[in-house]
């Protein structure tokens, strides 16, 4: 739902036109079935409209315009003239999910001009279901925007919580969570490790720390009380024993799930192996991208685009030649040898380094190459957040106590929600209410969750010239 990142090329539109296809074709026999009037060469017109009317609203999540009906009817009663009632059913339902109304949420509001509008009573139905289980508006929604109560916060906050407690409304936000920490598509092909460096590493492996990322959130979200600094600083988490094994804890046998009390060395959501494997390089940890995600994600820092021509500059500065060089050491070479990359580095990286008694596959270590490992971490300018931290596990749980730290956490969830980025300057109004409110109510996600549909952004859009 990122607009931004929507852009659709030539091999988007193939696949659409692909799937499209398929789609219809595996909807036809229930066609004939719930429309058998459709299934001749001369299909009645009320049968025709009844059906474009039905479907059409359910494609497009709202109800179809005179123009549009009268047109999609036309389009039907053509095609089986030509073909059959089953061809022309088949290219329509072809058709129609390569509409535009079908392949795009759009969230323009009524009326006309410029300045702020209130979205449709179907905008809101649709961003009602898409932000809380990802499906189309069901029967309930649609029928709360036909009878126009979706105006009513308390009526929004109903169906939030509503969808909340579905299957889909439970995977909708642990999915936050594992885009918010990297592990998103942690399974997948794209992370790889060393066979040399780590042997033990394998499909297997990858997905105890996957499953266990996901298991460990919803759990947490949907069963032990859903506290946001809980699930940084919790003691427990869900493993099975081959990823026991990698952790020095105790678990089930197997492959079986087991809440487990983790080893004291490791911590909530960062001590994960998902995220700290997520995190690295195939054959070494990665302070920079360990760091920013407390910078960035936790704390909502921006991280400045690289000059042009940085990378060459900094070509053999900023790792040492040394073999046996820790990442603090390197991190220590690279503030004589490339000054101008520190100046931007050492916002996030040593948080990284804070990281570093776990190597590139989330496994703990208190040495490297023989040498004790530093994982002192400093917290500076972020008000109640502030101090200075044995590792950056510790910190994290300190920041996500903060003001700094929920404050930011409501920007996260309310772009994820919203599917846009939302702006914490430029909405410091809505932000601060919000995150004041989210202290207030105990740090529950879920409240915070259903209470993003009380604000003002979430029921209006500013149209280009209005006033901010």
């Amino acid at each position: 739902t990122d607009a931004t990142g929507a852009d659709v090329g030539e091999q988007h539109v193939a696949l659409f036109r692909e799937t499209a296809g398929r789609a219809a074709n595996a909807l036809v026999p229930t066609i004939e079935k719930e429309h058998a009037c459709l299934m001749v060469k001369a299909p009645d017109g009320a049968c025709v409209r009844a059906f474009v009317t039905s479907l059409g609203e359910r494609a497009f999540r709202r109800p179809l315009e005179g123009a549009e009906t009268d047109r999609f009817a036309s389009f039907i009663e053509t095609s089986a003239g030509r073909w059959d009632g089953r061809t022309a059913a088949r290219l329509f339902v072809t058709a129609l999910l390569q509409h535009p109304s079908f392949v795009y949420r759009t969230e323009l509001g009524a009326g006309s001009g410029t300045g702020k509008v209130a979205l449709t009573p179907y905008e809101l139905a649709a961003q009602i279901s898409y932000g809380f289980a990802d499906l189309p508006p069901d029967a309930e929604l649609l029928a709360a925007a036909r009878e126009g109560k979706l105006s009513s916060a308390a009526e929004r906050r109903a169906h939030a919580q509503r969808l909340l407690a579905t299957e889909s409304g439970r995977r909708k936000l642990v999915d936050f969570f594992e885009q918010l920490m990297h592990v998103k598509d942690f399974a997948g092909p794209s992370t790889s490790k060393s066979p040399t460096k780590f042997p033990e590493w394998n499909e297997d492996l990858k997905r105890s720390m996957a499953v266990e990322t996901k298991t460990f959130v919803d759990k947490m979200l949907f069963e032990e009380g859903g506290k946001l600094p809980t699930l940084f600083s919790a003691s427990h988490s869900y493993v099975d024993e081959r990823l026991a094994k990698l952790y020095g804890a105790s678990a089930g046998q197997g492959t079986t799930l087991a809440k487990t009390t983790l080893p004291g060395n490791r911590r909530g959501l960062l001590g994960h192996a998902s995220v700290l494997a997520a995190t690295s390089h195939p054959d070494s940890t990665s302070p920079a991208e360990r760091g920013l995600v407390l910078h960035r994600t936790l704390l909502c820092q921006p991280v400045p685009t690289p000059p042009p021509g940085a990378a060459d500059q900094a070509a053999g500065k900023v790792y040492a030649p040394n073999t046996d060089y820790t990442q603090r050491e390197h991190y220590d070479y690279a503030a004589k040898t490339a000054p101008d990359c520190i100046a931007c580095h050492s916002a996030f990286v040593p948080y990284g380094l804070g990281l570093e008694q776990f190597d590139a596959i989330g496994r703990h270590r208190a040495t490297e190459f023989g040498k004790t490992l530093d994982t002192r971490v400093t917290v500076e300018g972020y008000g109640d957040a502030d101090g200075s931290y044995k590792d950056t596990l510790e910190a994290a749980a300190r920041i996500v106590e903060s003001e700094a730290g929920q404050r930011c956490f409501v920007v996260q969830l309310g772009s994820f929600t919203a599917g846009r980025a939302v702006d914490g300057e430029a909405e410091a109004c809505e932000v601060d209410a919000l995150a004041k409110r989210f202290r207030d109510d105990g740090l529950g996600v879920q409240d915070l969750y259903v209470a993003l549909t009380g604000l003002e952004s979430y029921t209006h859009r500013r149209r280009p010239g209005g006033q901010p």
